[in-house]
């Protein structure tokens, strides 16, 4: 009776986390839309909940947004540069 006991125990502490994390997402999720425009967004992410099995996947996305945003800044200097180049007439 007491390994059922021990058993049900942890269980129940497993789906009381699982709870728990959806709760929290969703909270965060829904906060997003109430803050002002020009705030960062807070995305949860699973390896925010569980670091030590989702490594690899938190490396790779950091890695891909160091990408975008070496892109985007790129994209800007082109801008930029076209337009300096329109306002001394040299295109």
């Amino acid at each position: 009776m007491d390994s059922y006991n021990r058993v049900h125990q942890v269980e129940f502490k497993i789906q009381a986390k699982r709870d728990f994390i959806n709760q929290e997402v969703g909270y965060r999720w829904q906060s997003n839309f109430y803050k002002e425009k020009n705030t960062e967004f807070d995305n949860p992410h699973v390896w925010d909940y569980y670091p030590e099995f989702f490594e690899k996947e938190k490396k790779h996305s950091e890695e891909e947004q160091k990408a975008m945003e070496l892109e985007q800044l790129k994209g800007n200097r082109k801008k930029y540069a076209a337009e300096y180049k329109r306002r001394q007439g040299r295109e």
